[in-house]
């Protein structure tokens, strides 16, 4: 039993999702759902140092990001450094997001210190995961840190996160990942997505067999009353599981040493061709 106990320690050590799968319940009981985000599950599985996710809102990522920063500090001795653009920032995903994790999950409620644990500051096993805005240059000199971890990059200040890099001079880690909705090009979490291998979601057209990524508006037939996601080159309509059941795939073949990945909407199955319809209108 010994043997096996230790066995499954060091498969959750070393595997991210296999962490995730025995440690992360929804704040209602249930285990986070990969099927219709199919799309994460390699994320989860991606072992590279640097990741950069340029995203669309509501996908996903802030939890996968939440969960990196607790297996981190779960299955190590180490600090971690999550950034929001703000304090007030910082103070409400603290009390919204990861409280509910941690509280949902035997494992974490253990592991987590009581007498550490405040909305900028907790302490997982020997390790600390420290919460900090990004528009404040006091924040970003405090500690030190083997994970940085930038939410919303887009909105925050790019000298303090360059800031945030030093923290992590003196580490063996030097782990980094950056997600933002993307506003101007080539700024924030769009240029640093251009120095990545540049992953996108491909899907394969269920008639012609043509690869290819959705996007809009090639890729949406119809009005914001009734549309359908359809094939670029055919017409064919593309179903829920034709969108599920993608495959990542780099766009770019340089080495960056940064592994990238853009997740839109229109990737997500339980949001309708027509939703992103009348999106699209309301947005112009």
């Amino acid at each position: 039993m010994a043997n096996f106990l230790q066995a499954k320690k060091q498969i959750k050590n070393k595997y991210f999702l296999a962490w995730v799968a025995d440690s992360v319940f929804t704040p209602k009981g249930d285990r986070l759902d990969f099927n219709d985000h199919r799309y994460l599950i390699d994320i989860y599985e991606d072992t590279s140092e640097r990741i950069i996710i340029k995203k669309a809102a509501q996908i996903g990522i802030t939890t996968y990001a939440i969960c990196k920063a607790l297996w981190f500090a779960d299955t190590r001795d180490v600090s971690v450094i999550y950034t929001f653009p703000t304090a007030t920032d910082v103070n409400d995903f603290s009390k919204a997001r990861i409280n509910p994790i941690i509280k949902s999950s035997p494992h974490l409620s253990r592991a987590l210190k009581g007498n550490i644990d405040s909305v900028q500051l907790k302490q997982i096993g020997n390790s600390f995961i420290y919460f900090r805005g990004a528009w404040n240059e006091r924040a970003a000199i405090s500690v030190d840190s083997d994970f940085n971890i930038h939410d919303e990059v887009d909105f925050s200040k790019p000298d303090i996160i360059e800031m945030y890099q030093e923290r992590m001079s003196h580490s063996k880690y030097k782990r980094f990942l950056a997600l933002s909705t993307p506003t101007i090009p080539s700024f924030g979490i769009d240029y640093l997505y251009q120095k990545t291998d540049q992953k996108e979601w491909f899907i394969t057209c269920p008639k012609c067999k043509k690869e290819q990524i959705l996007t809009y508006p090639d890729s949406i037939k119809g009005n914001d009353k009734q549309a359908e996601f359809v094939c670029k080159k055919c017409g064919a309509i593309i179903d829920d599981d034709t969108r599920r059941n993608g495959k990542w795939k780099p766009t770019e073949d340089k080495n960056w040493g940064a592994s990238g990945y853009h997740i839109s909407q229109l990737m997500a199955p339980w949001i309708s061709a027509t939703e992103i319809m009348v999106k699209k209108d309301k947005a112009e």
